[in-house]
């Protein structure tokens, strides 16, 4: 989704113009999203949740809203660009802003993808100001980011906690297509068998910091799966 993404640059971008789209196309061949713990409620009424087999990039691990079966493909996304369930995860909220790590420094920066349809049209709200500060629509883009920033640490830590209690277990779905079938795999779901095996003092403190909402979330997604095979025309089994 973010293709070209950059610094922002207030002399660089001085004169950059931002004007909302219609649609989402950007997204279209999106086929996850990342979600924060916050979303996990709303989400889970819509998508799949599961979590990415681990990787040394930890942000992997975060919780994932499948909107696709298939590769480069998003279901969620009409062939007009509407957006067609009642949810839209944040980090679709956020494009084209992003926080990102500049190279060969620790600090986070304000990224933009210089590529959007945002930033395509010569008419549209300045992102800065006359004096070359930061404009509202900018300001409040930020302020997103940041909230944003803050939600993902969050989960991450509770996605940690997971891990460290080895909770997570991979989980293969077997789909059929007519006489053939494929098997989608590639990530894990929380092994309830294990869960309710947990010691009464973590289970509590884990309904205390919101892991346990985050599990039932993730939990009662899994059966969207078969809603998401039937929007692509295919049939799903657990395996």
């Amino acid at each position: 989704m973010f293709v070209n993404a950059k610094p922002l640059d207030k002399k660089l971008h001085r004169n950059l113009k931002y004007a909302p789209v219609k649609g989402y196309q950007f997204a279209a061949q999106l086929s996850f999203s990342i979600l924060s713990h916050s979303e996990m409620i709303p989400a889970s009424k819509h998508y799949p949740i599961v979590f990415p087999i681990s990787t040394e990039n930890k942000q992997l691990a975060l919780p994932h809203a499948l909107l696709s079966i298939e590769e480069k493909k998003n279901a969620f996304v009409a062939a007009d660009g509407t957006w067609v369930s009642g949810y839209i995860p944040k980090h679709i909220q956020r494009y084209p802003f992003i926080l990102g790590q500049i190279p060969k420094e620790k600090q986070m920066a304000v990224m933009i993808d210089e590529a959007a349809p945002q930033f395509k049209s010569e008419k549209g709200t300045s992102l800065f100001d006359a004096d070359g500060e930061p404009g509202a629509l900018l300001k409040k883009a930020v302020t997103f980011l940041e909230n944003y920033k803050k939600e993902i640490d969050l989960t991450q830590l509770m996605v940690l906690e997971l891990e460290k209690y080895e909770m997570l277990m991979p989980m293969n779905v077997k789909i059929q297509k007519g006489g053939t079938g494929k098997t989608l795999k590639g990530f894990r779901t929380v092994d309830y068998k294990k869960l309710v095996k947990l010691d009464d003092k973590t289970l509590a403190q884990w309904v205390r910091n919101g892991i346990m909402s985050l599990v039932h979330a993730h939990l009662i997604s899994l059966q969207n799966i078969k809603d998401l095979a039937k929007m692509q025309g295919t049939g799903p089994g657990k395996k």
